[in-house]
């Protein structure tokens, strides 16, 4: 919970520090967000709306955490209380109520060493308050919620029993209809005592969460009217979806039940199919986990789907550092149609060369976490087009990597005959009008032209064994990719005399791939 100036108008608020380094568009989709929540409390007829559980839905690798994060800067920058809760890092925890108290008391904590005449002067009222709303979830975390759930302890049902038993020798006394009356009445006691008891812990928890919910509506409450803070409260749940079942499920009834209080919102970020798995892990395959779900949630807000480049720049930008081993031989004003002098060429032609192969953004994220590992543990320079277009083919068409491994890196010169399975098998899965574009010299003129990533491939490693000097420069226009591989092959090794000159090798390039490949 953060403070500024009670008196600040909402259009010229300070937003320092909100939505730096959005590399997937998300801020207006937070802007939406903030405006649709905080407008929908705001309706004083609308009472269905006072308390609210929206659930953000994205895949894994979308940012849901920056955008969480962000949007919880949204919000404190418009006079609204919020609690940032990661399920992830408490989920050593077998009850997730903690530590939402915990979560709550710390934001308060800090909340009340802001320099506000208003905060301070409220201080005191907003410790006595939070002290009533611990003490009253003391005795739902001590087990009570868990009991009324299950049924009396083994422990119990043990005492009953012992009360209600005669020891063996008096038993051994009687005759068999004796014994078998004793057992029924026994048996009768045992369950009326549970019954009751069950009786007794229903009750208790029903007054332990009644006095909970009001002891947090009055915290709020308070703060809303001696701070001139806003309601709703907002409990932002992160990372739910990684978390082992049990405590997510939990989680979730504890949202439901406990804290479904008036003056409070929460925003659950989940990778929902991800969450289903785990309902589905804890209850079996065929319970319908989507209906068990949309239980706890009033609406789900599905964030976008990234645009393609934006998003292979910010998987690069998260995993590859500047100073990386990938050489892509291209200037970065080398592909026009980008329009970026500043484009990274190697974030290019992951882009190109996953619609090339047709593959998802998982795979992409997938792809740049296998790039990482290769920069990790490899020194040499590589030809990143090269490796980019193994990776993708490991990761999305895997039989296709088989066929190129077994050929490799001869595939390019072999008989016909023998590409036989490859040729249509790209003809079928591949987009194979994905083009790299340049600015290419015909006669001196400058023209644009483009090159298939296909031909690229195969025009380099058609080049594979030969030695500098056997290499016909003049075959390629210096300004195509293949032109470009040429110069900087013929460059970085010009020290070397004929009698020495090196071969172009791309034959490890496949054991590389297929090492780093058995990463998941």
């Amino acid at each position: 919970m953060t403070s500024s100036s009670n008196n600040q108008n909402e259009d010229t608020q300070n937003t320092t520090g909100s939505w730096i380094g959005d590399k997937l568009n998300r801020k207006s989709e937070g802007k939406f967000l903030t405006d649709y929540l905080t407008n929908k409390y705001a309706i004083k007829t609308a009472q269905h709306s006072k308390n609210f559980v929206l659930n953000i839905n994205a895949d894994w690798g979308f940012g849901k955490t920056y955008f969480l994060k962000n949007l919880s800067i949204e919000l404190e920058n418009r006079q609204h209380q919020v609690v940032y809760f990661d399920a992830w890092k408490n989920d050593f925890s077998d009850k997730p109520m903690l530590g939402f108290i915990a979560e709550i008391n710390d934001s308060l904590e800090s909340f009340m060493k802001k320099d506000d005449s208003n905060i301070q002067k409220a201080k005191a009222g907003i410790l006595e308050k939070l002290s009533k709303l611990k003490n009253s979830a003391a005795p739902i975390m001590a087990g009570f919620l868990a009991k009324q759930l299950v049924g009396a302890s083994f422990e119990q049902i043990q005492g009953l029993f012992d009360e209600e038993v005669t020891d063996e020798s008096t038993s051994d006394k009687k005759n068999s209809d004796e014994v078998e009356k004793d057992v029924v009445k026994s048996v009768s006691s045992i369950t009326t005592k549970a019954a009751e008891f069950a009786l007794k812990e229903h009750t208790n928890t029903k007054k332990s969460i009644e006095a909970f919910k009001t002891n947090l509506k009055q915290l709020v409450t308070y703060i809303e009217v001696e701070t001139g803070y806003k309601l709703p409260l907002f409990i932002l749940v992160d990372e739910l979806d990684r978390c082992r079942p049990s405590y997510a499920i939990e989680l979730l009834e504890t949202i439901k039940h406990l804290f479904d209080v008036e003056g409070v919102y929460f925003i659950v970020a989940t990778a929902s199919h991800q969450l289903s798995h785990s309902v589905n892990a804890v209850y079996g395959n065929n319970f319908e986990s989507k209906r068990y779900l949309n239980r706890f949630f009033d609406q789900e807000y599905k964030l976008a789907t990234p645009n393609q480049q934006e998003y292979c720049q910010f998987m690069w930008d998260k995993y590859i550092p500047e100073g990386n081993l990938f050489l892509s031989l291209f200037p970065d004003d080398f592909y026009k149609e980008a329009g970026n002098k500043n484009i990274n060429m190697n974030v290019m032609l992951v882009n190109l060369v996953a619609q090339y192969t047709k593959s998802s953004l998982r795979d992409i994220d997938q792809t740049i976490k296998l790039l990482q590992a290769i920069n990790l543990t490899y020194q040499e320079k590589l030809y990143s087009i090269i490796i980019i277009f193994l990776i993708f083919c490991k990761i999305r068409h895997p039989e296709l990597f088989i066929l190129i491994r077994n050929k490799w890196p001869k595939i390019y010169h072999i008989a016909q005959h023998e590409q036989e399975n490859i040729k249509p098998y790209i003809r079928q899965n591949f987009n194979t009008s994905i083009n790299i574009n340049y600015n290419g010299r015909n006669r001196g003129e400058r023209m644009l032209k483009k090159d298939a990533i296909d031909s690229v491939v195969s025009d380099m490693l058609t080049l594979h064994g030969q030695k500098r000097v056997d290499m016909n420069y003049e075959k390629f226009d210096q300004s195509s990719p293949n032109g470009l591989l040429l110069c900087h092959f013929m460059g970085v090794h010009s020290q070397f005399e004929i009698q020495n000159s090196p071969i172009l090798k791309l034959n490890h390039y496949i054991d590389i791939v297929e090492q780093v490949g058995r990463l998941t």
